[in-house]
């Protein structure tokens, strides 16, 4: 993942983050189903990185319109969409 549009305290501050590879083996080893949602219009991760997460960890991916980063910054503090899958996942 490269995410985008940072100031450069912020790219020094996800550093070590940024720069661990993800050990995608690893993790599915240890889920059964995977959900990834993204923003259309997030400013730091870019909807292109979904891929990743469908072709490594065969997630399901979901696109939210207009939520920015969905964070709490962004007055996202209710996610619907989380609810309907976390439910489905237990079925």
């Amino acid at each position: 993942m490269h995410l985008t549009n940072l100031t450069e305290e912020e790219k020094t501050t996800i550093a070590p983050w940024q720069n661990t590879p993800i050990q995608f083996d690893k993790i599915t080893g240890h889920i059964n189903k995977c959900t990834a949602i993204f923003s259309d219009n997030d400013l730091w991760v870019p909807i292109t990185d979904s891929r990743i997460f469908e072709e490594k960890l065969n997630a399901k991916i979901l696109i939210e319109h207009n939520k920015n980063h969905i964070c709490g910054d962004d007055n996202i503090t209710e996610l619907p969409v989380i609810l309907r899958e976390v439910l489905e996942m237990t079925q």
